[in-house]
């Protein structure tokens, strides 16, 4: 019987140690088995060029960045890779005045841990205009020279005057590479809209009246002036005082061919001006 009772005793206290060691199993903290996302993960800024400085908490942390137009990451993606920083230049070409979305993962530098979650974050790039202001040189009677950064992707240009349906100009390789286009065979003292494309992306936008006319400088009197201008499609001079026509002046073959028309019969130290046409079209003012 004492025997009996000391098999039990021993039994009993076996079970209780391996109780005690099972609970210690329990309450010990499990190891960590992912990153963390990393913190404050948030847009500094957009300059000028589009492009986007990343930051976000420090972490002892290789990351992987990505970003895309879509909130789905699932085209067009792209991805950046770097290690133990806590903010980054994305300096791409982005579309301009453009939603872009942007998430970020930590990933552990040796390799043990799972990657953590994404951190996500939404922006909108800056509207931008590639199409350089034009030198005086670049504008003309019936012509226009516009110059871009050809470093920058673009595809066509598009053309309008006033409302009219705007006439695509599709660039040439050449054109691309040298960053410039010449527009030609455009009328006299008109505004024009350039547009420029990289496919459906507008990357600039300018607005441009060729010169004004075609008057060199005139021979002026006491009552009358020379009219001189370069030209040979040429029909009338208007003579306008105070914002109407005050009369028109018809132009003979002789005056086309010289270049030159002497408006008589104007009163002393009065402002003139003169506007010169070829048929129903404006081609000087002065």
């Amino acid at each position: 019987m004492c025997k009996k009772f000391k098999v039990i005793l021993a039994v009993s206290f076996a079970m209780a140690v391996l109780g005690l060691l099972s609970c210690e199993e329990d309450i010990a903290p499990k190891q960590q088995v992912q990153m963390f996302s990393p913190p404050l993960f948030r847009v500094n800024e957009v300059n000028v060029d589009n492009h986007v400085l990343f930051s976000w908490a420090p972490m002892n942390a290789n990351f992987a960045l990505e970003l895309c137009r879509s909130e789905n990451f699932d085209t067009e993606l792209l991805s950046f890779q770097f290690d133990k920083v806590d903010e980054y230049w994305v300096k791409a070409d982005l579309f301009s005045n453009t939603r872009y979305y942007a998430r970020i993962k930590s990933v552990d530098i040796k390799g043990i841990l799972d990657d953590s979650e994404w951190a996500t974050v939404n922006f909108t790039t800056r509207p931008e205009n590639i199409i350089l202001a034009p030198d005086e040189s670049d504008i003309g009677i019936d012509f226009v020279i516009l110059k871009w950064d050809p470093a920058k992707e673009v595809t066509h240009f598009t053309v309008a005057k006033g409302d009219d349906t705007p006439v695509e100009y599709i660039l040439t390789a050449f054109e691309k590479a040298s960053g410039r286009k010449e527009f030609t065979g455009l009328q006299g003292a008109t505004k024009y809209s350039f547009n420029l494309y990289n496919g459906d992306w507008l990357r600039g936008v300018r607005e441009i009246a060729t010169s004004g006319g075609i008057f060199i400088t005139p021979v002026v009197g006491v009552t009358r002036v020379v009219m001189r201008w370069e030209a040979d499609n040429v029909d009338r001079i208007s003579v306008l005082q105070n914002g109407n026509e005050l009369f028109s002046v018809p132009l003979t073959a002789e005056d086309v061919a010289n270049g030159t028309k002497a408006i008589t019969a104007l009163k002393p130290l009065t402002d003139y001006p003169f506007r010169i046409f070829p048929i129903n079209t404006l081609l000087g003012f002065r």
